[in-house]
């Protein structure tokens, strides 16, 4: 019996997230080649997407339809021949990618049940954005198309050892508690040359001009603002 195979109640939270991240992790990739699939299935069949909003596609069939539709068509020999094996191909991986998913998400159960009895701290962290505590955020940050990264060497420790580990971005939704310094975000990189007084609260404001100025509070000089008087990017005063 191998570390990954001993019973459930003995597997450390690091081990159980371990496997679940890597669970995670194939089914992300089977989904992204199942969708692939499907789209060039619904392209097979005569089809074109419109587009709802800026991203997503929309198709004059469902999944189910579109694939049923083939099957039909190849059983009445309305494919052209140089398509059959392509159409053959593509509804057998369609559904074993299916089944491989559902396979998936039922090995995760048992994994996510002991989680649940046992219930011990989190971290995720959103590409270049916030760690939060879970898939979803309960400011409604995390969307469904966002991309999030486990972080399971960390599960079961404090914030304190996620933040010594991954900067300062804890999620303030997610980690109401933790101290401002933990959630601060990363410091910004300064173009040489530049002031860091950008998006700071200018100084002796004058905001009645269609350009507004004020005092820059790090170098001193009068620099344009923001309609809420936040400076705006400048260059260092020259010697």
């Amino acid at each position: 019996m191998t570390e990954t195979q001993k019973p459930l109640a003995q597997q450390t939270p690091r081990e159980i997230d371990e496997q679940l991240a890597t669970l995670d992790g194939a089914y992300l990739a089977m989904s992204d080649k199942r969708k692939a699939k499907i789209e060039f299935a619904h392209s097979l069949n005569g089809e074109r997407a419109r587009y709802v909003g800026r991203r997503r596609k929309e198709w004059p069939t469902t999944t189910d339809e579109v694939l049923e539709q083939l099957a039909l068509k190849l059983a009445d020999e309305k494919i052209p021949a140089y398509d059959v094996a392509k159409v053959t191909e593509l509804i057998e991986t369609v559904d074993g990618l299916a089944r491989e998913m559902r396979a998936n998400r039922e090995a995760c159960e048992p994994l996510d049940a002991e989680y649940d009895r046992r219930h011990w701290a989190r971290f995720f962290q959103v590409e270049d954005g916030h760690i939060h505590s879970g898939m979803r955020c309960q400011g409604g940050s995390i969307r469904v198309t966002t991309r999030v990264g486990w972080r399971p060497e960390l599960s079961d420790k404090d914030v304190t050892e996620a933040v010594a580990a991954l900067g300062p971005t804890l999620c303030t939704k997610c980690f109401p508690s933790a101290p401002v310094e933990y959630t601060r975000g990363p410091e910004k990189k300064l173009t040489p040359g530049y002031c860091g007084g950008q998006g700071k609260l200018g100084v002796e404001l004058q905001m009645r001009y269609a350009s507004p100025r004020g005092k820059c509070p790090d170098c001193g000089q009068r620099v344009g603002v923001t309609s809420l008087g936040k400076v705006r990017r400048h260059k260092l005063p020259t010697a």
